[in-house]
């Protein structure tokens, strides 16, 4: 497990009071990140982390950006195996959390949102930048609440 799988893991409990995790699900032709499920809400949370520092999002083909093309059918691949699995018992939540992201990179994200909310009608919700920060500064202050002050 990397760091933004961990980061993910703890904000699913902490913050959408998850009674189920799991990370590094096996699904058909890949994985997923992180997933979390709220029973009582009937919501299932995905999480999808890119932790690459210095270059921010790097899916490449060969030799060029490939952003668009492989988060778009990474989220596409999640979307129909979870319907398959949970048909429309659970409401389905996205979120793509990364640290880094640049300007052209920002666009890409826009553009896999695009697609998948025109071909599912479910919106990717960025964790991205300063996003990720503040989300991350949430998990330090919940943090400080469990943790004895020395």
């Amino acid at each position: 497990m990397n760091i933004g799988e961990e980061v993910c893991e703890s904000w699913l409990r902490h913050t959408k009071n998850c009674d189920f995790i799991d990370s590094k699900v096996k699904i058909p032709g890949g994985e997923l990140d992180v997933i979390g499920m709220n029973s009582s809400l009937k919501r299932i949370y995905v999480c999808e982390a890119s932790i690459h520092l210095i270059s921010g999002l790097r899916y490449t083909a060969n030799g060029k950006s490939n952003n668009i093309k492989k988060i778009t059918a990474k989220f596409q691949r999640i979307i129909k195996y979870l319907k398959s699995k949970y048909n429309s018992y659970y409401t389905i939540e996205l979120f793509f959390w990364s640290p880094v992201v640049k300007n052209g990179q920002n666009k890409d994200l826009k553009i896999v949102q695009n697609k998948i909310f025109g071909e599912f009608n479910i919106y990717i919700q960025l964790y991205t930048n300063g996003v990720f920060m503040d989300e991350l500064n949430k998990l330090r202050v919940i943090a400080s609440q469990y943790t004895p002050q020395f």
